[in-house]
């Protein structure tokens, strides 16, 4: 996405070959355009980024489940969102869009109730997170490389840094 640079995020497992057992597979994330990996959430996933990257959103695949692992740093701390108190049994979680543009902290999560099969939009907003706002320190400047002669480098947020971002992931220097 051109609002999270260089950020993937991935269902697999580590080995020598791909696993199609679903118990075996982890929702991993790369920071730097897929060279290297770290494990996020340890089950399969259907997830987004928000917020420049920032703010990323996971729900299982291989359950039904009462809330959503989310973190604002990168994976370094992942927290559980509980869905609402109509939803005891769980839901099966099919699809997690984030509000279009780079710089929010909304998401509307496609499901349906377990116990119901009914199907269910939910609107799901961070914005009661009250993160601060990211300083000039938070940022950091990262190239992809040389691409087609071109290198562009972007400003994007730092991996330790957990704020609020609206100006990340424009290019700086070409």
């Amino acid at each position: 996405s051109p609002h999270s640079v260089g950020m993937i995020l991935a269902n697999g497992n580590t080995g020598a070959a791909l696993s199609m057992d679903m118990s075996q597979c982890n929702t991993y994330y790369s920071r730097d355009a897929g060279r290297t990996w770290n494990m996020v959430v340890p089950h399969p996933s259907v997830y987004d980024f928000a917020d420049h990257g920032g703010l990323m959103l996971f729900a299982r695949t291989d359950a039904p489940s009462s809330h959503l692992a989310y973190t604002t740093d990168e994976g370094t701390t992942v927290s559980q969102w509980v869905l609402g108190n109509g939803l005891p049994q769980g839901i099966n979680v099919f699809n997690i869009l984030a509000k279009p543009g780079g710089d929010t902290q909304q998401f509307i999560v496609h499901g349906q109730i377990n116990a119901s099969k009914d199907g269910v939009l939910l609107h799901v907003d961070f914005s009661g997170l009250n993160l601060p706002r990211c300083q000039p320190s938070d940022f950091e400047q990262w190239s992809p490389g040389c691409i087609d002669g071109v290198r562009t480098t972007y400003l994007r947020r730092k991996a330790s840094s957990s704020g609020f971002d609206s100006k990340a992931s424009e290019p700086v220097v070409n």
